[in-house]
């Protein structure tokens, strides 16, 4: 099969769904023709701002398979409706005016960005036989939809909806996943909110829960002594975040919870591993000289070279991630690879991923204090973090994402039939 995946950035630029769309492009273009539809954006901002860092190269090859990727078009207002400029924009709204959208649905999705109306052109001009997106609530998904019903091709996607975030409650996006032949869910509570909250009549019908994968044998081959022997943090606790370091993930809490830790621990180290944000720097600047020495600090690590991240996560202690904003948390199942004890916020989906006082602890978003309580009753339990660590990874051991991959080919496959 040929196979189009349109997802809103890709490698270099990473975070859960792009990591998501990554790997199970690379496994499944070993048996089919894959090619990856993206915009140009590098981080995050890029999608509203013209001044955020964008990746040069339009057409370029990860692991063997060809990327492309669109420039994102900046107006006004959004953009103010600048679709009607584009002459298959144009025809494939009056197509899908067929299946009723409002136009205000799909203002509503346009205004989440990235804007890249020449990926649909590209999307309609090229030859596939299955169209798959991620993630909501990007307008990539609305390009997608648009082509799929035009050629009449299958169209699925994988929304990872971060339903305790107020941002995934928009009506505009739950009843847009209507016109999708599959709804690729992580979780049976995301699954769920969909069938409560869109409106769709049987919309049950059209969605598989499908689990996210780990790489197990990338994490057997870490290095922990490595990690802490060439950045001197020899045998001292180690807590480890790995993501997007903003408000919504729980970094901002992390830093919040160093002042009730140390006073208890006094040699405790937190790692932070990944792209940095305005309020991140600023809570960080705001502590005190000796509190931000008990911070090692890393920006993002490259997928092609993971040493510093996988070594890390077999490194640390403790893995916290006390986020509402995951659709699944794919960084939990990277600790329970390492036979990590986790920590994370009771909120979303997170509590379908760890299992309170089982394989992690959990406890309310954004409470610093609470946080270090949790932080503190890991640490000085070497026991508790040891048997944590062994039920988490009796979760994962089955869950490879060539495991995962192939679940997904097989939904091609009956689309495709």
């Amino acid at each position: 099969m040929q196979i189009s995946h349109v997802v809103q950035r890709y490698y270099p630029a990473i975070s859960g769904s792009e990591l998501y769309m990554q790997r199970i492009s690379e496994l499944l273009n070993k048996r089919h023709e894959i090619k990856v539809a993206c915009s140009n954006a590098l981080d995050f901002y890029s999608f509203w701002d013209p001044n955020g860092k964008k990746v040069d190269e339009r057409i370029s090859k990860v692991k063997n398979i060809p990327i492309y990727r669109f420039p994102i078009k900046y107006r006004y207002f959004i953009n103010k409706f600048p679709l009607f400029e584009y002459k298959e924009i144009k025809n494939a709204l009056k197509k899908i005016t067929r299946f009723r959208v409002p136009l205000l649905d799909i203002y509503n999705i346009l205004i989440n960005g990235p804007y890249c109306p020449d990926l649909l052109r590209f999307l309609l001009n090229s030859k596939q036989d299955i169209i798959h997106s991620t993630c909501f609530p990007f307008s990539i998904n609305l390009f997608a939809v648009l082509a799929g019903k035009m050629k009449g091709i299958p169209t699925l996607t994988t929304p990872f909806f971060h339903f305790s975030n107020p941002r995934y409650h928009d009506l505009s996006l739950l009843r847009f996943l209507r016109f999708f032949d599959k709804i690729l869910t992580c979780s049976d509570l995301e699954s769920k909110f969909i069938m409560k909250y869109s409106g769709v009549r049987n919309i049950e019908n059209k969605i598989e829960r499908i689990k996210m994968g780990v790489d197990l044998e990338i994490f057997k081959k870490a290095r922990p002594k490595q990690f802490r022997r060439k950045f001197k943090v020899w045998s001292k606790p180690m807590v480890l975040f790995c993501g997007y370091k903003n408000y919504e993930k729980g970094a901002i809490s992390l830093l919040k919870s160093i002042k009730y830790t140390v006073k208890v621990i006094p040699d405790i180290i937190y790692v932070f591993i990944g792209p940095s944000t305005k309020g991140f720097n600023i809570t960080k600047k705001s502590l005190s000289k000796s509190l931000r020495a008990h911070i090692l600090n890393f920006g993002v690590v490259p997928y092609d070279n993971l040493k510093v991240k996988i070594n890390a996560f077999a490194a640390a202690d403790i893995y916290a991630m006390p986020s509402r904003s995951d659709a699944y948390g794919i960084a939990f199942l990277e600790a329970f690879a390492c036979k990590k004890p986790v920590i994370g916020a009771n909120i979303g989906a997170t509590p379908e991923v760890i299992r309170d006082g089982v394989d992690g602890l959990l406890l309310p978003f954004d409470r610093p204090k609470i946080l270090a309580q949790k932080i503190i009753i890991l640490l000085k339990d070497s026991k508790l973090r040891h048997e944590m660590g062994e039920n988490g990874y009796e979760r994962v051991k089955n869950q490879s994402w060539e495991h995962i991959s192939k679940r997904i080919e097989q939904i091609y496959l009956s689309l495709y039939d």
